[in-house]
């Protein structure tokens, strides 16, 4: 069970993402968040994060907002990664679950979803979810979606072109079993959000060389390859408002 892999890795996970190319992957995320909730008072806002692991959304709205945004709500399958959660944010009100299944228990008029860090590879039905947060989204609120690309440079060294894959994250040496998760083109993003009821207010790839040599002094070079081979990127982010 995909539980049982992030129970696995709960209590290492923050120092798996301390080195200099995740604290470059966050400053980019947060730059991007700032533009996506500019018409936002994130202080006064609800705000989910499914898949929040340790905090990582929360911490990053919390620097934007200057303050805690008044409404959190956090949604992850491991409990251990809950409990750690839980220490930083005690105010958060966290859910044990899949996304999914948890949709009823989310608040109404949520202003700002996150599915961060490939958080949306993860659901085992994204269409499905998005179409259950259609219905609790505010008029303004955004979704803020990061899924890994179909065909990224790190798929295409390993010779992955199947739609599944086990993913296993960042310097994780565990023994444990990765989860299984679904990798995605912007085409399929594009069908999924226009289904469920969504327009797509931009689109933002990662890094072509994450996962792949994943160097400081590379990064320029990476964010260079982003613009010109954009389908080539490890990873990539959505911002989805509701279709009127």
């Amino acid at each position: 069970m995909s539980a049982d892999y992030w129970d696995t890795v709960a209590n290492s996970y923050d120092q798996l993402y301390e080195g200099r190319w995740s604290r470059l992957e966050d400053l980019l995320l947060e730059s991007r968040l700032r533009q996506a909730t500019a018409d936002l008072d994130l202080s006064l806002s609800t705000v989910v994060d499914i898949g929040c692991g340790t905090g990582l959304g929360f911490s990053l709205l919390e620097k934007l907002a200057g303050r805690m945004p008044s409404h959190l709500v956090g949604i992850d399958l491991s409990e251990a990664m809950l409990e750690r959660c839980r220490t930083s944010y005690p105010q958060a009100k966290l859910l044990l679950g899949d996304a999914e299944s948890r949709i009823e228990d989310l608040p109404e008029q949520i202003d700002v979803c996150l599915l961060l860090s490939v958080s949306g590879s993860y659901l085992s039905n994204l269409l499905n979810t998005l179409r259950g947060l259609r219905q609790k989204l505010s008029g303004d609120g955004i979704i803020y979606l990061s899924v890994l690309s179909r065909w990224s440079l790190r798929r295409i060294v390993r010779f992955r072109f199947e739609r599944f894959e086990r993913y296993r994250t960042r310097g994780d040496l565990t023994s444990a079993t990765p989860p299984l998760v679904t990798t995605y083109t912007r085409a399929d993003i594009e069908r999924l959000a226009t289904s469920a009821g969504y327009a797509l207010r931009s689109v933002h790839g990662g890094s072509p060389l994450a996962g792949v040599v994943e160097r400081a002094s590379l990064w320029r070079l990476g964010q260079y390859l982003a613009r010109l081979v954009p389908w080539s990127c490890h990873s990539t982010d959505y911002v989805l408002v509701v279709e009127l």
